[in-house]
């Protein structure tokens, strides 16, 4: 098909039309992350996950998914 953006090579346009909606994801999964101080869990400088039950289930939720498409759009581009 002439025009549909199949391809995601580097010289493609394609490329650059879906790039911009990538960078907002890993920018808002990599303040999620932050955020949470998941690197102290991570690298156990904090021994115990705490929730902060003020906030709403749906907004944790989606942040969670952030990080996971962070290192989801990270893993795929690591892998080019």
């Amino acid at each position: 098909m002439r025009g549909s953006c199949t391809s995601i090579r580097a010289d493609s346009p394609c490329f650059f039309q879906k790039r911009p909606d990538h960078q907002s994801l890993v920018a808002e999964g990599l303040y999620s992350f932050i955020r949470e101080r998941i690197p102290c869990y991570l690298f156990l400088i904090d021994e115990f996950v705490f929730f902060d039950f003020s906030t709403p289930l749906l907004i944790l939720i989606i942040e969670y998914m952030l990080i996971m498409c962070l290192f989801m759009i990270l893993g795929t581009f690591s892998s080019r």
